[in-house]
């Protein structure tokens, strides 16, 4: 079955509690270098407190994942209800496209004028009028908060990437229904396209779609200067939830990995050879892909013997690598 990369799904799904997510990682730190009262566009996830309902369920007509879209509960009615308030009270915010998912709540949120209010602020307000609607419907002042403390924000850095955080937001119902009916998506690909050539490729194949991709390439012409920014930035990304892209080959690109993976980031590493029958990553790659958090892509079928033409196999990893990292 040949898998379009334009059409596959989306990135880094914004559920702590599902395929895209780490065990422990911290994504709902800031990001220090950005301006939280600044204007600027943000793509922000809130997750249901443990003891409320879920807030919809995701149903798919004819079993169709296109078709597939939520049903609100009364809790994610009322939630939907004070999204569209906070988008009439303010004119600093719009909010410009959400989606009410089963266990958390996806938003873009537009802050039009710099130094009126911080994102922290707009997502408090949201918060506390969730439950307090929730309160006043069940009757019960005393209810625990709808959300959990805390919230994850990517911030909207590349031109286009408006287009994929809004496809992204729109596109999270069909993608559940794809992973809980699915799991056959999650492993061996024999065809993915990928700039108008084919490959095979296993894991996660919804990496690909990610608005938040850094190709992670080491040169000896760097400075070490320029390498530790390199990596500050790497690891920054992939510590609230970006993909770090590579054939990870060099020894501090490797460290980039791993610094990269205890940081929960998602990793889609290049290989020389595809996938032979029965085929599972080994190591850190089996971990990272039993947590949905890999795609290894094979620029060349699968093959035995000793590899031949290092080096041009390594440059065409590395092309591949920087190719997939600046498609957003």
């Amino acid at each position: 079955m040949a898998i379009n990369r334009k059409l596959a799904a989306s990135d880094p799904d914004g559920n702590p509690y599902d395929y895209w997510r780490a065990k422990n990682p911290n994504y709902w730190r800031r990001a220090e270098w950005h301006d939280y009262s600044s204007r600027s566009i943000y793509m922000i996830t809130i997750v249901k407190s443990f003891g409320m309902p879920n807030f919809s369920r995701i149903i798919a007509p004819d079993g169709n994942p296109d078709k597939a879209y939520t049903d609100l509960s009364t809790i994610g009615c009322l939630i939907n209800t004070e999204i569209h308030n906070l988008g009439l009270k303010s004119k600093a915010v719009d909010i410009t496209a959400y989606v009410i998912m089963p266990d958390h709540v996806h938003a873009i949120i537009f802050v039009k004028e710099a130094g009126v209010t911080k994102l922290s602020n707009i997502i408090s307000t949201l918060k506390g009028a969730c439950s307090s609607a929730w309160q006043r419907h069940s009757g019960n002042d005393e209810l625990e908060p709808v959300f959990l403390s805390g919230y994850h924000d990517r911030i909207l850095r590349k031109e286009g990437q408006y287009a994929v955080m809004k496809k992204y937001v729109r596109d999270n119902p069909r993608r559940l229904y794809i992973k809980r009916h699915h799991r056959e998506y999650f492993s061996k690909i024999n065809k993915i396209e990928i700039g108008g050539k084919c490959y095979s490729a296993y894991g996660n194949y919804f990496l690909l779609n990610s608005p938040f991709k850094e190709a992670v390439k080491i040169s000896r012409k760097y400075s070490e200067e320029t390498k530790a920014k390199l990596q500050a930035t790497w690891l920054d990304n992939a510590s609230r939830g970006g993909v770090l892209v590579s054939p990870f080959i060099h020894p501090e690109e490797k460290a980039a990995l791993k610094a990269g993976a205890d940081a929960g980031g998602l990793i889609i590493r290049i290989v020389e050879k595809g996938f032979p029958e029965r085929y599972k990553p080994s190591g850190i790659y089996f971990d990272l892909c039993s947590q949905g958090r890999l795609l290894e892509i094979a620029i060349d079928d699968y093959y035995t013997g000793k590899t031949q033409n290092l080096r041009e196999k390594a440059l065409r990893m590395n092309a591949l690598a920087a190719s997939i990292a600046s498609e957003i």
